[in-house]
């Protein structure tokens, strides 16, 4: 349960740092849950257009092969028709506006804006950067900054400041502290 939590703020923080730039959108589908929990949505191989047929498996936390269960390639770059977001490798870290075509038509990631190391992601934009190191991420833009650690994480904003550790939650703004226990 860790990592869904560390995975959808990753996901979320990734998708305010680029903006999508598809205009069209011919094969739109609708996301549905299998029975066995995984989420399906119509993907397309970026380089191929031809479907994939992967799910997110969201007991694992990154996207399977429908047929095998297997990880998909660390390099795959695909689109999820339903939000038209283009999303890479086996985590699906939305990579809108940071990828390059080569004259021959291959797509890769631009290395100026993203750089990857194994599981290590570092994407820079003009206005924030975002690290992903393992089960641990960071995030600044302006005066916000993130920092999640497997199930404990910190936001610190021009106005406040929260920690969460669990079920624990502690918020403090200039005028006030709260604190929250499960």
């Amino acid at each position: 349960m860790k990592m869904n939590g560390f995975k959808l703020l990753g996901i979320f923080l990734i998708s305010a740092a680029f903006a999508c730039n598809s205009k069209s959108n011919n094969n739109a589908s609708t996301d549905s849950i299998s029975t066995d929990g995984n989420t399906e949505t119509s993907y397309v191989n970026l380089s191929t257009g031809e479907p994939l047929q992967i799910v997110n498996d969201t007991e694992k936390g990154y996207y399977v092969y429908s047929d095998t269960k297997l990880p998909v390639d660390n390099d795959l770059i695909f689109v999820d028709v339903s939000t038209r977001d283009t999303l890479y490798g086996k985590t699906g870290a939305i990579v809108n506006n940071a990828l390059l075509k080569s004259a021959a038509g291959a797509w890769a990631l631009n290395d100026e804006l993203v750089e990857r190391n194994g599981d290590n992601i570092k994407i820079k934009t003009a206005d924030g950067k975002l690290k992903i190191d393992g089960d641990k991420l960071k995030y600044k833009e302006g005066d916000t900054k993130v920092k999640v650690d497997g199930d404990e994480s910190k936001v610190k904003t021009a106005d406040s400041k929260t920690k969460t550790d669990g079920a624990e939650s502690k918020t403090k703004t200039e005028d006030t502290k709260v604190k929250i226990d499960d």
